[in-house]
């Protein structure tokens, strides 16, 4: 075969097995430099150490996760007490609506979450997200029958309560990419299996 015969057939085995030949002595291909090749790759292959099965610890992370979230819930909370909510405050459907949206709109700046998990340590982000929730819910819980809350108080503290399960979430979702890495999409969505 010609050398030009050559390089056409190395340029179809380069496509063909998906390599990427960069130089052209790369298309110098004798029967001993693919073996060679081969085994190589073989070798490199096996010196790569296997991934270690998560432990029960891993696995106890992956159910607090879900525990934590479930108990946290202001994803469930706000629908529960909507009803009692217009009546005792004497709010109409509409502004009730607002309030939902409230508690939608903190979420949208659950963006916040993912940049303080960049630079705070994980733990620290839980308690800012339980610390949100606490005070969101917390405040209107104990001044709900009291003339001193405002539509608009109750509008900032559902906002912030439902901004507070955005660094729960982002928590658990970091632990379970951390603590599962080759499945860490399995075990995200094993992590939001809470919601139903």
């Amino acid at each position: 075969m010609s050398h030009t015969g050559q390089q056409e057939t190395a340029q179809a085995y380069c496509l063909q097995s998906q390599h990427h030949c960069w130089s052209s002595s790369a298309f110098n291909l004798s029967p001993l430099a693919v073996a060679g090749e081969r085994e190589e790759k073989s070798s490199s292959s096996s010196s790569i150490p296997a991934m270690s099965t998560p432990s029960s610890a891993h696995w106890l992370s992956l159910v607090g996760s879900v525990w934590l979230q479930t108990i946290n819930g202001p994803n469930a909370d706000f629908p529960v007490y909507s009803s009692q909510l217009k009546e005792v405050k004497g709010i109409s459907q509409v502004q009730l609506n607002f309030l939902a949206f409230a508690s939608d709109a903190g979420k949208l700046l659950g963006w916040f979450a993912g940049v303080a998990a960049l630079y705070l340590p994980l733990w620290l982000v839980a308690v800012v997200g339980a610390a949100f929730g606490l005070v969101g819910y917390g405040i209107q819980f104990l001044f709900l029958e009291r003339s001193g809350l405002a539509y608009w108080h109750m509008f900032l503290l559902t906002s912030l309560a439902g901004n507070g399960i955005c660094w729960i979430n982002t928590v658990c979702y970091l632990l379970c990419m951390k603590n599962f890495p080759s499945d860490s999409r399995v075990a995200v969505s094993l992590a939001t299996s809470y919601l139903g």
